[in-house]
């Protein structure tokens, strides 16, 4: 009788258990409504480049867009992660440079990144749990966009805001030979100084080619914080760190697009020399 009482009662906790964590727990940190949403508007009206799904294990796969080269000779290839809460072919930074880099051998894969659960996408409020889950999730979306470039041997990492801090916690933690740069538009530091994904403490862990661009008129945390990636840059001793600031430019690159993308095209083209010596 003891036995049975003990057998029912390790069942019953761990049922309980189980039960606790699945509400404490959630299944996923991204709001996988909003981008199912987006992945059925964009198909509809996806005029350059092919729709495809990268399958990262979940039950909800990730929507991507790919853009072939135009060129005879692929220099590689650039992966976009766009900022917070927006989607892969958003109209300002993330949709010129897919379609643009391309023209000039460079193909790009823009993935849906995770979207934060919050009604209001500029709420200052957002927990450091909700962005440590969204940078977890992050991570299988990264690695799936690198498999489906298995190809290309020289592979970029460019993030907007989010989409950089991103990059650069991806590749913290699973460090990728394939890669062989990042480009950081408009990166912010974060506000926790003991977080997993503060900025310069990512940026220490790092010698591979960085190229830090912001605009002059850019959001105030991003402005305020460039020393701080400068100098955690300089405490990595990484010389191939560059950092840009674009005159005029605010967090979009509103009226600066052109700029921005030959910018980017000038220290893609750089790096791809260099290792053709």
């Amino acid at each position: 009788m003891y036995h049975q009482f003990l057998s029912f009662y390790a069942k019953t906790s761990f049922f309980f258990l189980m039960l606790f964590s699945l509400h404490t727990i959630p299944l996923f940190a991204s709001n996988i409504k909003q981008e199912k949403y987006w992945q059925t508007q964009l198909e509809s009206s996806l005029l350059i480049g092919d729709s495809i799904i990268l399958d990262t294990g979940a039950p909800d796969k990730v929507f991507a867009i790919y853009t072939e080269q135009h060129t005879d000779t692929s220099k590689g290839a650039v992966i976009l992660l766009h900022g917070m809460n927006t989607h892969p072919d958003w109209s300002q930074v993330i949709h010129p440079l897919r379609v643009e880099l391309p023209a000039y051998g460079w193909s790009t894969l823009s993935i849906q990144m995770p979207i934060i659960k919050d009604k209001n996408i500029l709420n200052k409020d957002i927990t450091e749990k909700q962005y440590q889950n969204v940078m977890d999730e992050a991570i299988p979306r990264i690695r799936e966009g690198i498999n489906y470039l298995n190809v290309k041997k020289n592979i970029i990492l460019l993030g907007h805001n989010l989409g950089a801090n991103m990059a650069l916690y991806y590749l913290n933690k699973a460090p990728t030979p394939v890669i062989k740069g990042v480009i950081g538009i408009s990166m912010s530091v974060g506000r926790r100084k003991k977080s997993a994904y503060y900025l310069p403490t990512l940026l220490k862990k790092l010698t591979l080619p960085i190229f830090d661009i912001y605009g002059a008129k850019d959001r105030l945390d991003v402005r305020n914080t460039y020393i701080l990636r400068y100098r955690a840059a300089k405490l990595a001793k990484n010389t191939t760190y560059r950092q840009d600031k674009i005159f005029a430019a605010d967090h979009f690159f509103s009226t600066q697009t052109t700029t921005l993308v030959r910018r980017i095209r000038g220290w893609l083209d750089k790096l791809y020399l260099q290792q053709l010596q």
